[in-house]
């Protein structure tokens, strides 16, 4: 699920941007909003994770734990590895494709090729029928740790998934690039593909008794906010920044 999520993620990085730049293209209101979507998605998920470990009989796993931190923020924690990719949102000049991960979504084609029936190229939008009736508790090597973060993270995803769709469809109609067009259609079809996997994938927590309906709740709650408040091109500017 998560590899499979990743590279479609990948094949589809730039569609949103891509999209805001032609149809918004300030440069204030992509930084300003990541800036504050930045401060708001580390203290949610930070918080989120530790209502979860509260409610757990194993959150006094203080070896997992620091393993996980040091995973995070250690000498080649991901976040320091994060660090300098974050940071260049913020030049005048970036694109999503400055980066090319075009290797590291292949490796992940290859990696999937045994649920797939050929290498796709492109933006491709894959049906996939993921099952997690047999996945043990702590699915993530078998640490509690890590199991809880993407435990946490997933839970956001349907709201989050179906939010990027909204955002991204209220400017679909202005858009005259044929090419463009098809994009966004695709990148449609893939994000509401990861909406559904995801929430089959949380139903695998209530199968263990782990009680993620608050998390999404206040998803559902926060997006629907934004999504009355907030005017089209900010909404948009989030779902770049994510």
């Amino acid at each position: 699920l998560w590899l499979w999520h990743a590279v479609e993620e990948s094949e589809h990085k730039a569609v949103a941007f891509d999209v805001y730049q032609d149809q918004v293209n300030n440069y204030w209101v992509r930084t300003s909003e990541m800036a504050f979507t930045t401060l708001e998605f580390i203290g949610f998920q930070t918080l989120h994770y530790w209502q979860l470990r509260n409610a757990m009989t194993d959150k006094t796993d203080w070896k997992s734990m620091a393993d996980g931190m040091k995973w995070l923020l250690g000498k080649n924690g991901f976040l320091r590895k994060l660090g300098p990719a974050y940071l260049s949102y913020y030049k005048r000049d970036f694109h999503p494709n400055q980066r090319d991960s075009r290797a590291l979504r292949d490796a992940g084609l290859i990696k999937l090729a045994a649920m797939l029936k050929h290498l796709d190229i492109g933006i491709t939008v894959r049906r996939m029928d993921f099952r997690f009736k047999d996945i043990p508790r702590y699915w993530a090597g078998n640490d509690p740790y890590f199991t809880h973060l993407l435990n946490a993270l997933s839970a956001t995803f349907p709201e989050g998934e179906r939010f990027f769709v909204h955002s991204v469809r209220q400017m679909q109609d202005q858009i005259t690039d044929p090419l463009l067009k098809r994009q966004v259609s695709a990148f449609i079809g893939q994000e509401a593909m990861h909406a559904r996997e995801h929430s089959h994938y949380n139903d695998y927590a209530i199968q263990h008794g782990i009680d993620l309906g608050f998390i999404e709740t206040f998803i559902q709650k926060r997006l629907t906010f934004i999504k009355g408040k907030y005017p089209a091109e900010r909404q948009l500017a989030i779902t770049c920044d994510l």
